[in-house]
């Protein structure tokens, strides 16, 4: 994202360009992952001990599923 915002020009080409390429499957998890980040920023500010226990517990990974759909896709692609 942009210092603008999320929604700026240069974010929606970007998201653009995403789903003209990868499949359903990525382009759903690549959303997920953006609304996860959008919610966080406009979440409150959390304290440092309660983020190191969320990433400790893997409850905080917003790219996790989208980054696992890519390699599963990606994986499929090397097949041929």
């Amino acid at each position: 994202m942009t210092k603008q915002g999320f929604g700026s020009c240069q974010d929606l080409r970007l998201i653009s360009r995403l789903r003209l390429l990868p499949s359903p499957a990525v382009v759903e998890e690549a959303e997920a992952a953006t609304r996860m980040i959008v919610d966080a920023y406009f979440a409150r500010n959390k304290p440092l001990p309660e983020v190191r226990d969320l990433m400790a517990t893997r409850a905080i990974d917003p790219l996790r599923a989208f980054s696992e759909e890519c390699r599963a896709e990606l994986q499929a692609l090397e097949a041929f």
